[in-house]
């Protein structure tokens, strides 16, 4: 028989979607509500928990977009605790061990920061094995390895994530954000003629939905600073007055 959800079930809802719907433009008004959620939970009630994890990962959300990453990191820890017990091969708990991944990244916290992307990535390939959300894993993998310093390892975890993309995001600010890495990491090796390839493409992408944003002028800065190490002054030139066009 299956479990009518209880009066107090529906009241936590309420409270946790109104915190979903403001916590991108209000996190302070949106953390109200998912106290409200969090202090209404009953965690001896079975069909509270999966709410439960909910609202801890919208309280990670809230705090880590106020930069509060120390706060945000139990948060996100708990909910993975709850995900193992509910959704141990789940979308779920891939999805809450990336962003658990994300807050020890935040906090330089590399070691877990890989160990939990790992957990993420292992359930990802099995349930998403082509997919843009696996690709992305891929990407922060390299991220993680990069701010390690290693940037040799990272590179190839970046590639394998921007070759994903081709085929399964291709004109996505996703994708473009993948090349500029690509492009970031190639530069940093000398691999300056791959670096511009990914450069470029991540140009056309942004181009078509986000001229005259800070990652397009990243991109531009990205491009007239390999234009210029490949000799290429004209374009280099040419990159350097978008910029001040920018400005």
């Amino acid at each position: 028989m299956d479990t009518v959800p209880s009066d107090m079930h529906a009241t936590i809802t309420v409270n946790l979607q109104q915190a979903q719907n403001l916590m991108y433009t209000d996190p302070i008004e949106a953390d109200t509500f998912a106290i409200k959620a969090h202090d209404l939970v009953d965690r001896d009630q079975p069909d509270q928990l999966e709410l439960l994890s909910d609202i801890l990962q919208v309280r990670g959300f809230i705090n880590r977009k106020q930069r509060l990453y120390e706060k945000a990191l139990p948060f996100y820890e708990e909910s993975v605790k709850i995900c193992e017990q509910l959704h141990p091969d789940g979308l779920e708990l891939a999805r809450a061990y990336k962003q658990t991944a994300i807050s020890h990244n935040l906090l330089d916290n590399h070691d877990a920061a890989l160990d939990q992307n790992e957990k993420s990535l292992r359930l990802l390939e099995k349930i998403f094995p082509e997919a843009e959300e696996t690709a992305t894993a891929y990407d922060f993998h390299g991220t993680i390895l990069d701010n390690m310093g290693l940037t040799e390892q990272a590179i190839e975890w970046t590639l394998r994530g921007a070759k994903m993309k081709q085929i399964t995001a291709p004109h996505t600010i996703s994708r473009a954000h993948t090349c500029g890495n690509a492009a970031e990491r190639l530069w940093k090796l000398g691999r300056h003629e791959e670096a511009l390839e990914y450069n470029k493409t991540e140009e056309e992408i942004r181009n078509a939905t986000q001229k005259g944003t800070p990652p397009m002028k990243r991109c531009y800065r990205q491009a007239m600073q390999l234009h210029s190490a490949l000799g290429n002054s004209a374009k280099a030139e040419e990159y350097a007055a978008l910029l001040t066009a920018l400005d």
